[in-house]
């Protein structure tokens, strides 16, 4: 019996020239005319000329990168899409740095949209006004921004967001990188690992992945979790709860660099020495760590390579018209002053 063939799944049609063209009720070389700007033998007015580009806009047409390519009119410029909240760290800061450094090299110029909300992703302009080749999304994935990317084709590349697709993705490797936090621990003689967690009213892929890992560790060493709290509570607040319990953890994984200073000083106020009563590790490890009353020891993100892979994904798509298997980038542990052997039971 011959195999069945698996039903292919429906896309969306996508809008032609000739679509807008006969929305607008012209000739598909007026709205070739309009579309592009060339100099060309058809003249418009310019009433016709702005019902071309409405009625463009109205369909949400975009012209294929492919076709602009092999017309010699690509645009060798990939657009970064990003929120305020995302972009305002030294963390993605940092892999816009790679992402610049790799485009550059790759002969593209590089376009940074910001908006205020993941929800105002899919309302810019970007999509279908913006002259760019592809894109590349940090931190952020929401349903309707893919919808969006999915509606114009615009190659593009998902960089350490939620989603977990075989293409097209760039994931740091968190549970790799809490396990690095946990060995160092367990091998300097901790046994009584907490965690400190970013508790905030919507959890993103970072903050579910770092916890997961945490988890993970402790269950492959035979440790068991300490409860953490889900409410949101001031760094100091939660390291007084991890400090009234008997037996106290003797080390802490903090969810961030900035965290671990908070931590840092709730401990110092509190009159405990780091590391010898209390050993504390961070996460990201860009340049907060350094900075802390003793340089943490942190689990290190490498975004100069994050940025730069993200780039080589999207720039392979680009010139193979398919999209690039997805990737994830190992992290290292830096370790630094804050943590030790933990102190002698009494």
């Amino acid at each position: 019996m011959g195999r069945k063939r698996a039903a292919k799944s429906e896309r969306p049609k996508r809008i032609t020239i000739r679509d807008v063209a006969t929305a607008a009720g012209v000739s598909i070389g007026a709205a070739s005319t309009a579309l592009t700007n060339h100099e060309s033998n058809v003249v418009l007015s310019q009433e016709t000329r702005a019902r071309i580009l409405k009625a463009a806009r109205d369909l949400r047409y975009r012209p294929h990168a492919a076709a602009r390519t092999m017309a010699g009119q690509g645009f060798h410029t990939i657009a970064v899409l990003g929120t305020e909240y995302c972009m305002s760290g030294s963390f993605y800061g940092n892999v816009l740095r790679g992402i610049v450094a790799q485009a550059e090299e790759c002969g593209y110029h590089l376009l940074l949209k910001i908006v205020a909300r993941k929800l105002d992703m899919q309302e810019t302009s970007i999509f279908s006004e913006e002259h760019i080749d592809g894109v590349i999304i940090p931190a952020e994935a929401e349903r309707r921004t893919r919808a969006a990317l999915q509606h114009y084709e615009i190659p593009h590349v998902w960089l350490n967001t939620e989603l977990e697709e075989p293409f097209g993705c760039v994931h740091l490797d968190e549970i790799q990188g809490m396990g690095l936090a946990v060995e160092h621990l367990y091998d300097v003689g901790h046994r009584r690992i907490a965690y400190l967690p970013h508790n905030v009213p919507d959890r993103n892929h970072t903050t579910t992945m770092r916890e997961r890992g945490y988890l993970q560790a402790l269950e492959r060493y035979d440790l068991e979790p300490i409860p953490t709290h889900d409410q949101q509570l001031d760094i100091a607040e939660h390291v007084d709860i991890y400090l009234a319990r008997r037996p106290r953890p003797t080390a802490l994984i903090a969810y961030s660099d900035a965290m671990g200073i908070l931590a840092t000083n709730a401990l110092l106020a509190r009159g405990l020495r780091i590391p010898q009563d209390m050993s504390l590790i961070g996460n990201e490890g860009v340049v907060l760590h350094r900075f802390a009353y003793r340089p943490l020891t942190t689990i290190c993100a490498p975004v100069l390579e994050l940025g730069r892979a993200a780039v080589r994904l999207l720039v392979q798509h680009l010139d193979t018209g398919a999209p690039a298997p997805s990737l994830t980038v190992s992290q290292i542990l830096d370790v630094n002053e804050s943590t030790g052997p933990p102190p002698r039971e009494e």
